[in-house]
């Protein structure tokens, strides 16, 4: 876990240092272990800041841990840059792929979010999407991508992951979109 506090620590903190209270690490750190633990929610996250103290101050080793409100949770995930976050969350869980190389079947899908559709009643919609590779062994997400619909396509962002990622010699499980004579590798 500390390898993830020293990447968090990398991501530039774009908040003013007036009234800052808490490390944009930790706030990022509560995100990441709150969704893990299935806090979707900002108010949920808010929830499990404060009720895992134990958590923070004892098995992390985090002293003086004030847990943030939900309210700042939510400044701060609209401020974040997610290209950053991204990079590092996947600087770190690159360190997580089982080593066993034949037993590893990683699956690799997207999901657009729902918050990000622009020209909802055009026929050329623009929406973000998140594209994880999902390790099936150990149950965590070794890579994220993020795309604009407008820009580049899942297919084409898949095959760049699977090309690019250094998960090389794995077994990957794709949806029927990638069922596509052009896409063999």
């Amino acid at each position: 876990m500390n390898s993830l506090i020293e990447q968090l620590k990398k991501i530039k903190d774009v908040r003013r240092s007036q009234g800052r209270r808490h490390p944009l690490w930790l706030i990022l750190l509560v995100v990441i272990l709150g969704l893990m633990m299935g806090q979707l929610e900002y108010r949920a996250l808010g929830d499990f800041a404060k009720f895992q103290q134990r958590l923070f101050t004892k098995h992390l080793a985090i002293p003086n841990y004030q847990p943030p409100s939900y309210s700042t949770i939510r400044r701060v995930m609209m401020g974040v840059n997610w290209l950053d976050l991204i990079q590092v969350f996947n600087s770190w869980a690159s360190q997580l792929a089982p080593l066993d190389e034949e037993s590893s079947w990683l699956a690799i899908d997207g999901k657009s979010l729902k918050s990000t559709v622009e020209h909802y009643f055009h026929n050329h919609q623009n929406f973000i999407s998140i594209i994880s590779v999902f390790c099936q062994d150990n149950g965590l997400v070794l890579h994220l991508d993020r795309i604009e619909n407008k820009h580049k396509s899942e297919i084409h962002q898949v095959h760049d992951i699977a090309m690019t990622s250094g998960l090389s010699n794995r077994v990957f499980t794709l949806d029927a979109l990638h069922c596509q004579k052009k896409l063999l590798i």
